[in-house]
């Protein structure tokens, strides 16, 4: 199935449109994968997407278990919003699965990569009071 992706927010960063393209089996959170996986792709230079919110163009929000198919048609619009922020606040499972971890994992690795990629040409100039702290950011 082809889906059309729309994050719109309140600044330019936050605003994006691409195409995913997804198996109508699956369920909704290998969409949520394919989009957090390819919107890193179509938009390097920005933070990564860790936590955001899909809906119906309908405006009802799609949970992770329910099967694409019975929930979008061909070429239907998903509507994202980035939670990043909230995400934050929340507390941690006692126990969690292994896929949560690696979910997390993934995101962890793509946020200090993204991090790296922006302090590392003020590390390596070591011409502005920022260098210092640039280095020792990227060698922690």
């Amino acid at each position: 199935m082809k889906i059309f992706v729309i994050f719109d927010g309140d600044s330019k960063d936050e605003k994006a449109r691409f195409v995913v393209f997804v198996d109508g089996q699956d369920i909704v959170a290998s969409l949520r994968r394919r989009i957090t996986q390819d919107f890193g792709e179509v938009f390097p230079a920005r933070p990564p997407l860790s936590f955001f919110r899909m809906a119906h163009p309908d405006g009802y929000f799609l949970t992770d278990s329910a099967i694409i198919s019975e929930v979008l048609q061909e070429s239907s619009s998903v509507l994202c919003e980035r939670a990043d922020a909230e995400i934050s606040r929340l507390p941690l499972p006692e126990q969690p699965g292994d896929e949560q971890v690696e979910g997390l994992l993934k995101s962890f690795r793509a946020q200090v990569a993204h991090i790296a990629r922006l302090v590392c040409p003020i590390a390596l100039a070591g011409v502005s009071p920022k260098s210092a702290e640039s280095m020792s950011t990227l060698l922690s």
